[in-house]
């Protein structure tokens, strides 16, 4: 699958990215699901041990778990995509690579990556409190941050740094890209979240027979 390195149009940009991920989709199904399955696994914990009384207090017992699911979310898509840029790079290299190889290739970038997350996190929501548009703006010059770190072994504020050279001239495309992923990672979770609605809805009845 190695191609010349050029620079592509949008609409080729996207065939070929949408090309492998249906050609591998069982390994970045893989990658993407094993970091949510942990999230998937807390929130059903909150589930069980969620107290049967009444509804402002099964709320005020529900927000750690929702915080706490929301923080693992964020960490773990973090991590996630660390991954998925290693196994992208792997097959772009023509070389085989696994849901495990991806995730040990990316162990000694977890830290890194993570508090690259954070602090791009923080940026964007503190720039995103006034107005809208400075926090999309930062979202998408630091959109290439993750790739940098862990491709390139930069440290956090240098990644930083890098991805806003990268992405000089070419924001607004990376702009539509993004809400496309943006879009299709949406799809692509709530598929992944039903399970944990499904155990809701069967908890609520339970309780409400018992009452």
């Amino acid at each position: 699958m190695t191609t010349a390195l050029r620079p592509l149009s949008t609409g080729e940009l996207l065939d070929r990215t949408f090309a492998l991920y249906r050609n591998h989709f069982g390994l970045f199904l893989g990658i993407f699901a094993i970091p949510h399955l942990f999230v998937l696994a807390f929130q059903c914990l909150g589930v069980a041990v969620e107290p049967n009384g009444a509804p402002l207090a099964n709320l005020l017992a529900r927000l750690p778990w929702i915080y706490g699911a929301g923080f693992l979310t964020w960490i773990f898509s973090a991590v996630s995509q660390a991954a998925t840029v290693m196994a992208v790079s792997q097959l772009h290299l023509d070389r085989p690579t696994s849901v495990l190889d991806s995730y040990s290739r990316v162990k000694k970038h977890l830290l890194g990556v993570i508090g690259l997350s954070l602090v791009v996190g923080f940026a964007v929501g503190f720039a995103c409190l006034g107005l809208i548009v400075p926090g999309i703006m930062l979202l998408v010059m630091w959109s290439l941050a993750v790739q940098a770190k862990v491709l390139e072994d930069k440290g956090v504020f240098e990644a930083m740094t890098r991805s806003s050279d990268l992405t000089r001239g070419r924001r607004w495309r990376i702009f539509v890209i993004w809400i496309l992923f943006v879009l299709l990672a949406i799809v692509v979770g709530q598929l992944l979240q039903w399970p944990i609605s499904l155990a809701a809805g069967v908890s609520g009845n339970v309780m409400l027979q018992r009452v």
